[in-house]
């Protein structure tokens, strides 16, 4: 069972005149013709949300440096050395 909420909603002239015009071609309400465009576009974003894989980059090994002696406080020094 659909529940219904009446509202108000602030539609360019333009927008609605043609809202009205499908909504006769299609024997329908505007309203009826507005819920289903909006259903239809939300269906549509949650869609692409869900194809839509998060980016991650593989890290093999440890995390921390392997060379001996590598610190970050080293590389600091070497990188504002400018070597």
């Amino acid at each position: 069972m659909a529940f219904f909420m009446k509202t108000t909603l602030m539609i360019e002239d333009s927008i609605l005149r043609l809202a009205k015009q499908q909504a006769a071609a299609r024997d329908t309400t505007v309203s009826e013709l507005v819920n289903q465009s909006i259903r239809s576009y939300l269906h549509s974003r949650e869609a692409v949300a869900a194809e839509a894989r998060p980016f991650s980059i593989p890290v093999f090994g440890q995390t921390r440096a392997q060379a001996p002696g590598v610190t970050p406080a080293r590389l600091a020094e070497l990188r504002d050395d400018g070597r």
